[in-house]
């Protein structure tokens, strides 16, 4: 596939997943809080819950998508197309979410690894066998994504018991108690993805693209591994009420370097299996990859530590520091040095190990 659809394709998913963040995120952090609270779920009040946010969010949608439509940063098919995939990113992260947290964390587990699978096996089929656009990329993200929602909706309907109520007033104050925790999740999406909207609005969508392709096969090796690794690991943080996290993190340094020297030996082979040889010359972007993902293990395993020790004050405020440095940052690189494709990931990682560096230091973290 052309590598400036590939830039194109990164946008619009990222565009999407923004909105996400944007809409849906807070939603999905009141039902978590609800479901925690009852063994059984209310069907009817879960359903009111979703009726409100979809309608909520549409007009809030079209405000964001307007201004791009009118200044022609994307056309209203593309447009159409990152709302339904942000409605079934929604549904499906609330799935994984309502499994791992009533005790179900090997399927949240296992649905992670199969989406990432179905994904690459859907990519690398497009790129290999048809001639197709971005639009139709995303598309195929949809399909991807809307399989996983239907098995995690069928596994659902069979362990979950529902009650069937009549349901309740909603108190909307929620949001001012999930507000940091969307900004955060906001800002983390900003940090990392940011690139894949600035190089596409700069007119350097090729750049982007290839940048995206190849750093992503690193982002899904270390996402394979990381999966099955937080499985296992994360349940010795809750048991030990977080005192487990400063092992947690040496051993995720150690898993890191183990992939790293992986693909180290097999980089190449990685981009021919995954891409094409016009990739080749860029098998070192996986490294970027790589350590983008390894560091979300860790910031993952140390937002937990924190929740559960009670310091996520500051949460939401190093994630815009962390996004605010990445994003000026990717701005200037796309500015002066447009060309260097491997400055690109350079902020990123940058801004990745602040903030793992300012969330040790917040949650007082010991041995």
């Amino acid at each position: 596939m052309d590598a400036m659809e590939l830039g194109v394709f990164f946008y619009l998913s990222t565009l999407s997943y923004l909105l996400n963040s944007i809409l849906f995120v807070p939603v999905n952090y009141f039902l978590q809080s609800e479901f925690s609270k009852n063994e059984k779920i209310n069907i009817n009040e879960t359903k009111k819950i979703l009726i409100y946010a979809f309608i909520f969010s549409v007009p809030i949608f079209l405000l964001i998508s307007t201004p791009l439509i009118i200044f022609n940063k994307i056309n209203i098919l593309a447009s159409v197309e990152i709302y339904i995939m942000a409605c079934i990113l929604f549904i499906t992260s609330g799935l994984r979410d309502l499994l791992n947290n009533k005790g179900h964390n090997k399927i949240n587990g296992f649905a992670l690894l199969i989406e990432v699978i179905l994904k690459i096996i859907i990519f690398y089929i497009i790129c290999h066998f048809y001639s197709i656009n971005a639009i139709g990329l995303i598309f195929s993200a949809i399909i991807a994504i809307s399989i996983e929602m239907l098995a995690l909706l069928w596994i659902s309907k069979k362990i979950f018991t529902i009650e069937y109520r009549i349901a309740k007033n909603i108190d909307l104050s929620y949001l001012k108690s999930v507000f940091h925790l969307s900004i955060a999740s906001i800002s983390n999406l900003l940090q990392l993805q940011g690139y894949r909207i600035i190089y596409p609005l700069a007119g350097f969508q090729a750049t982007s693209g290839v940048y995206g392709a190849v750093g992503n096969m690193g982002t899904s090796i270390m996402a394979s591994f990381s999966s099955i690794y937080s499985q296992i690991e994360l349940p010795k943080i809750y048991s030990t009420n977080g005192k487990y996290i400063i092992n947690y993190i040496i051993n995720s340094i150690v898993l890191i370097f183990i992939v790293i020297i992986f693909c180290i030996v097999l980089k190449d082979e990685i981009v021919l299996i995954l891409g094409s040889n016009s990739y080749l010359s860029y098998s070192n972007l996986i490294f970027y990859g790589i350590l983008t993902e390894g560091m979300n293990l860790v910031l993952g395993a140390g937002i937990v530590a924190m929740t559960i020790m009670g310091r996520t004050k500051n949460l939401s405020s190093y994630s815009v520091i962390a996004a605010t440095i990445s994003l000026l940052a990717g701005i200037l690189i796309s500015i002066y040095y447009p060309e260097k494709i491997f400055l690109i990931g350079l902020p990123i990682v940058l801004s990745q190990f602040l903030l793992i560096i300012l969330l040790v230091i917040n949650g007082k973290f010991k041995i």
